[in-house]
């Protein structure tokens, strides 16, 4: 009667459940009918369902009384050590209780070692899970899948040659005839996971060889999970066929899909993931038509959305077709990249939530401007962005990218006044910072690409405001806080040689600024090879590299002082 009624609070859904639960067997110690191992079970099992901070400690208590009565069982160890995994205990916290079911006489079994193996897992602690591996009579499946997901928690520089043991070890075990160690889909995931995070050709390589073992020797039905951690394996190593196996995988789901769609098979479906990454390889790759490629998979996905039911095209793949639109060399990308700014916000507009455009959009839309040296119509796209901000569309607000990204354009052009644009959107870059857009905190790319607009200024008639430029983005870096680097002594150096003619002036410009790079310590190859073009002899080229010796031994000195 009294294990009916724990059970039925345990099962019932009530925040205050497991107390209940607990009040009954308190019930059942104080006037004696003999609570069992059964009754504390229960109770252990609705706390740990519960699973907060304060049901943990209660069932930590109750842990002990039932060790107390000589009630503790296998089951109530099991059922608390879950609930210590779940919470993510501290693995040593785990072990504790493993080794008093030793104290007391119970032998921990496969489940009791993989939940403190899954708390080892959280903290990626490697060592200590493969030495309790080995003192497990008998590991199953989901003793490997712990180890192969503390691998990929451990951050190791050794995770992919460890997992591509532990993956080797559990196929050897599968093909002598173990039934427990056949791998699931949990294994297969995860040490494809591991593979992304290393994202190179071998990775890919290995991720290609579990993904053909996953169907064709364990039989195992793969999910969207699986697909998509291999399309973005083969995206992260960049090799030439990348895009090409990617759209092949995305033919295979979407074929696969079709072929069962309407029965109660479940087979895996292209989301939104699927098409982002599919788009962001054929961006990486080398194909000419970039854009036209990542527009078919678009088209693709809006067509499946309309006849199977699949996502709605959202603003990540809009964002990426952008991106590929960006990096390809197609005469209609900035028209076509206009366009779908223009649609999406339209589709917004018209209630489609899903395709609205964010900062990363127009960024994407400013790349592609950049990249072709289209400084004025980036200007433009930014004053949209910032009338955004100020009418308090703070997720349009522009950020040091888009401003960098938008003086990049008018460095890469050929417009008359490149340098002194490219100095007009610096300076409002960082009045918008100093107006309250902190997004904007100018950093030191966008002064260096102010730099470079006025190193390859086009005209001889601008070279004097060119370099005025070039000198008051140096002067601004100090006033705004930020440290120049190598490049930026570069750049100006680089400026130098272009824009001021051989004589005392640029001689002396030269040495102030070298001077100073060799105090900032940031004299590297760049800066060597910039001021060889930029000093005004060989003689004073070599009398600049003496100065630099000298630096170098000054500093040394004082260290050592």
């Amino acid at each position: 009667h009294y294990n009916i009624l724990i059970e039925a609070w345990a099962r019932s859904r009530s925040a205050e459940s497991a107390q209940r639960a607990e009040n009954v067997l308190n019930e059942m110690i104080r006037d004696s009918p003999n609570p069992n191992s059964r009754s504390f079970n229960t109770v252990m099992k609705a706390y740990v369902r519960v699973g907060d901070e304060e049901s943990m400690d209660r069932a930590k208590r109750l842990l002990r009384r039932a060790e107390g009565l000589d009630l503790a069982s296998l089951r109530i160890y099991n059922l608390y050590l879950s609930g210590l995994q779940r919470r993510r205990a501290c693995p040593e916290d785990s072990e504790a209780v493993l080794k008093r079911m030793k104290e007391n006489g119970i032998c921990p079994d496969t489940n009791s070692y993989n939940q403190v193996l899954r708390s080892w897992a959280s903290k990626g602690g490697t060592d200590r899970a493969h030495q309790l591996l080995e003192e497990m009579a008998a590991p199953n499946v989901d003793s490997f899948n712990a180890i192969l997901n503390c691998w990929n928690r451990s951050g190791s520089s050794s995770a992919l040659i460890n997992v591509k043991k532990v993956v080797s070890m559990i196929d050897v075990m599968c093909r002598s005839e173990n039934a427990s160690m056949k791998p699931n889909l949990t294994t297969i995931n995860t040490a494809l996971t591991v593979y992304a995070k290393e994202g190179t050709p071998t990775s890919a390589k290995l991720a290609e060889d579990l993904f053909a073992k996953a169907e064709n020797d364990y039989g195992i039905q793969l999910d969207t999970l699986t697909f998509n951690l291999i399309i973005n394996i083969h995206s992260k190593a960049q090799t030439s066929s990348s895009a090409e196996k990617n759209i092949k995988l995305l033919d295979m789901m979407e074929s696969r899909f079709r072929a069962n769609f309407g029965s109660s098979q479940n087979t895996a479906m292209p989301d939104s993931l699927t098409y982002t990454s599919v788009i962001d390889s054929i961006s990486k790759s080398s194909l000419s038509n970039r854009g036209l490629q990542a527009d078919e998979i678009y088209q693709r996905m809006d067509s499946f959305h309309r006849n199977y039911g699949g996502m709605r095209p959202t603003t990540e793949v809009m964002n990426a077709i952008l991106n590929a639109y960006a990096m390809s060399k197609e005469k209609k990308a900035v028209k076509r990249a206009e366009q779908i700014l223009q649609d999406m916000q339209e589709r917004f507009e018209s209630g489609e939530k899903l395709i609205k455009p964010n900062r990363r959009t127009y960024n994407t839309c400013l790349k592609v401007y950049s990249l072709r040296g289209l400084g004025d119509k980036a200007e433009c796209l930014l004053e949209e962005m910032e009338r955004a901000f100020i009418n308090g569309h703070l997720d349009l607000s522009p950020d040091c990218r888009s401003y960098t990204t938008a003086i990049s354009a008018y460095a890469r052009g050929n417009s008359p006044g490149k340098a002194a644009n490219a100095l007009k959107i610096l300076n409002r870059m960082c009045e918008s910072f100093n107006a309250g857009n902190k997004l904007s905190k100018p950093a030191v790319e966008a002064f260096n690409s102010c730099l470079n607009a006025s190193a390859y200024s086009n005209l001889r008639e601008e070279n004097i405001e060119a370099f005025l430029v070039a000198v008051s983005a140096f002067l601004m870096l100090g006033r705004n806080g930020v440290a120049p680097d190598s490049t930026t002594y570069a750049t100006f150096l680089k400026a130098c040689s272009k824009v001021i003619p051989k004589g005392d002036d640029r001689e002396q410009v030269v040495e102030v600024i070298f001077r100073r790079c060799c105090r900032d310590g940031l004299v590297n190859d760049f800066v060597r090879s910039q001021l060889r073009f930029a000093a005004t002899s060989s003689s004073h080229f070599q009398s600049m590299l003496r100065e630099e010796t000298y630096f170098n031994r000054n500093d040394r000195a004082q260290q050592l002082t």
